[in-house]
């Protein structure tokens, strides 16, 4: 997931340079494009979600898989805009790491 903060910023990078899905890019983009119903609703808790992803000491795939979450991406906005507890990611597979970005795929615990 991408850092959801700001309208026409940067956190859209990932999916518009790969073509993959984005729980949430430019939450302001999408609040005025898209206003109508409980749209306040759902961006707030795809933020609160997002940010759970990032912060919370443990793995929530109650909400990975509700996104069908494969990667996540950690660069520049991401450590800017959430205290990311990097261990609870370690089951994941690290695909990439150049020292500053990381990407993990995410690895789902067999049922």
């Amino acid at each position: 997931g991408n850092t959801p903060f700001e309208s026409y910023t940067y956190s859209g990078r990932v999916s518009a340079y790969t073509g993959l899905q984005s729980v949430l890019c430019n939450g302001g983009h999408e609040f005025f494009w898209r206003y109508y119903g409980n749209i306040v609703g759902v961006l707030s808790e795809r933020w609160s979600e997002i940010k759970e992803i990032y912060e919370s000491d443990s793995l929530n795939y109650t909400i990975l898989k509700k996104y069908n979450v494969s990667f996540i991406y950690i660069g520049y906005l991401e450590r800017k805009n959430y205290n990311i507890k990097f261990e609870k990611f370690s089951s994941f597979k690290k695909v990439y790491d150049d020292g500053y970005v990381v990407v993990y795929r995410v690895i789902y615990p067999e049922v």
